[in-house]
């Protein structure tokens, strides 16, 4: 469709002859053992003392409680699923929908995403049961908690694999699995993926990247079937989470600029059959949210949030730049390597212009609605979380940089500033989850660089006071 041709250049980077084949022919079995480490670890910190007793919490606790409450209750009211999920003060604060259930505001996607993982956990149960061991069956156990929490890793790894497949279409395989491998790990999502899965935002990469790598598969077909597929895997996207949706549109502004549709009537009849099809397809996948809303809010249009928060989304005065480079997790300044990736459009403006523009919008527009947001430092945040689906765009400017020949040159120096970056990231999320920095306000300076060194030291005076009883 599009003018731009996918090109590989090569780079030679001195690293041992296996690790390079396993990267340029099995980028899968790279994430397939990662994920298998990410997967573990999880697993070991299951027996951790938890302060409200469950494997999910924050917003997890909602999106999870569609779980127990379609499955095994067969309704949506989740008053149940509540007084076990929730203390009860936070409970005595909800206050019925027109319908007369405890509201739940969230999306049903990750929940439907997650249902292979609890149906698994509760034939699991069942089977315990049967064997004369008993073990709850109402959904809400460690059993499993547990069981579908490892879905949000699995997804998470499925889109990190999709990352991959996408970055290949336009440059060398190994520089796209470094890309993958490199935001997985000085991101947020690696936290995201081991330490809150319970949070939707491993199945929103998922969608996004599934999104993502059809539409970069398909990008020379103008079929119906193309239309359906980027439009159902769309839906998806719009059933986790509805603010990720603004990507929905690139595919389209592509199509529309590459054929040229002003120029001929019989353009802009087939165009819209097309563009049809796919509202169509990314409606239907949609229905199922549409459902909840209607159970809960009386209509099929109304989201919960849209009723509980006013004003949701200020569009005249967005925080732009403070939801990039502020200490209220900033994406630029948590992250860095976010940065590093923008920059890394530059690169991938020179060999793919029309695909830089439109990544860059999908990105800008991301900007514009989260900073919109009435909640644009994102709650509890690690880092700006509500970027994760971002990454999926943002990894292409950082796979060109990683395909550039000057960086094959530099390796020593490059290797050395994502260890820089990986320690940053590691120590950062200490920080977070150990209550060194506030989960839910700014953090000043000292924190943020001082604090590091200071929560090490604090660390290790502990533990050698344990030592020595």
């Amino acid at each position: 469709m599009m003018s731009d041709q996918a090109t590989t250049m090569t780079v030679h980077l001195p690293l041992h002859s296996w690790v390079v084949n396993l990267a340029e022919k099995c980028p899968h079995r790279i994430v397939a053992l990662l994920g298998s480490l990410c997967l573990l670890a999880y697993i070991i910190t299951i027996p951790l003392p938890r302060i409200d007793g469950n494997l999910i919490g924050s917003d997890g606790v909602f999106y999870y409680a569609f779980l127990p409450s379609i499955w095994l209750d067969h309704d949506l009211d989740m008053a149940n699923q509540y007084r076990q999920l929730l203390p009860a003060e936070r409970i005595n604060l909800m206050h019925p929908t027109s319908n007369g259930l405890l509201p739940n505001d969230y999306a049903v996607g990750a929940a439907l995403l997650w249902s292979p993982f609890f149906l698994s956990a509760h034939a699991i149960s069942l089977v315990i049961n049967h064997a004369g061991m008993r073990v709850s069956l109402d959904g809400t156990s460690y059993l499993y908690q547990a069981i579908t929490m490892i879905g949000s890793i699995v997804y998470g790894c499925i889109g990190l694999w999709l990352m991959t497949i996408s970055y290949r279409r336009i440059v060398s395989h190994r520089a796209a699995i470094m890309a993958s491998v490199l935001l997985w790990f000085i991101t947020n999502i690696i936290y995201y993926m081991v330490v809150e899965p319970s949070m939707s935002h491993m199945v929103s990469l998922f969608t996004v990247s599934l999104f993502v790598a059809t539409w970069m598969k398909t990008r020379v077909s103008s079929s119906l079937v193309r239309w359906a597929t980027l439009g159902a895997t769309g839906g998806l996207i719009m059933l986790v989470r509805l603010p990720d949706a603004t990507i929905l549109i690139l595919p389209v502004i592509e199509h529309m600029i590459s054929t040229r549709i002003w120029e001929k009537p019989s353009r802009v009849v087939s165009a819209l059959g097309q563009y049809t099809v796919f509202g169509i397809a990314a409606v239907a996948v949609f229905t199922p949210q549409m459902v909840v809303w209607y159970f809960f809010n009386g209509s099929p249009f109304i989201s919960g949030y849209l009723i509980t928060a006013q004003p949701t989304f200020n569009w005249l005065q967005p925080h732009l730049l403070d939801v990039l480079v502020s200490p209220f997790h900033g994406l630029w300044l948590w992250h860095p390597i976010t940065l590093i990736a923008a920059i890394g459009f530059l690169w991938l403006y020179r060999q793919h212009r029309s695909l830089t523009i439109l990544l860059l919008l999908g990105f800008l527009m991301q900007v514009y609605v989260i900073g919109a947001w009435r909640d644009w430092y994102q709650g509890d945040a690690f880092g700006g979380r509500m970027f994760i689906a971002s990454i999926p765009i943002l990894g292409f400017g950082l796979a060109s940089l990683l395909d550039q020949p000057f960086i094959a040159r530099h390796w020593k120096a490059t290797f050395a500033i994502f260890a820089v970056l990986l320690g940053w990231n590691v120590l950062f999320a200490m920080q977070y989850r150990l209550g060194y920095i506030p989960m839910g306000a700014p953090i000043t300076a000292h924190q943020m660089f001082a604090g590091k060194f200071e929560m090490i030291t604090d660390i290790i005076r502990q533990v050698l006071q344990l030592l020595k009883r």
